[in-house]
């Protein structure tokens, strides 16, 4: 075999093995996600927040919008946030808080 062809053969295993590695990758995202819903998203109004979670939008803004109490979005936010699966991050700008979806 040589170099050219050898170079092609290690190329297209290594192609194969990401897209492998991509294929699982999704699964055990989609996976988390439905085990984040089971957990955390249970009510209509949980499901709402959850929808409303962008990265640019602080928990009063999206209390605003849900229509419930900023309390309400900052437990969930919270037990999302210290969820061992990584579900989201928390910024701090000023006073604001702004959660951003990882999954």
């Amino acid at each position: 075999m040589d170099d050219e062809t050898f170079k092609s053969e290690i190329l297209r295993r290594l192609d194969r093995a990401v897209s492998m590695l991509e294929i699982l990758a999704a699964e055990r995202l989609a996976e988390k996600r439905r085990n984040m819903e089971e957990k955390y998203l249970k009510t209509d109004i949980q499901r709402r927040i959850w929808s409303e979670i962008d990265g640019r939008s602080s928990l009063a803004d999206i209390a605003k919008r849900v229509g419930v109490s900023g309390e309400t979005v900052r437990l969930l936010v919270r037990d999302l946030e210290q969820d061992p699966d990584r579900i989201l991050e928390v910024s701090s700008v000023g006073r604001g808080r702004y959660p951003k979806k990882l999954i």
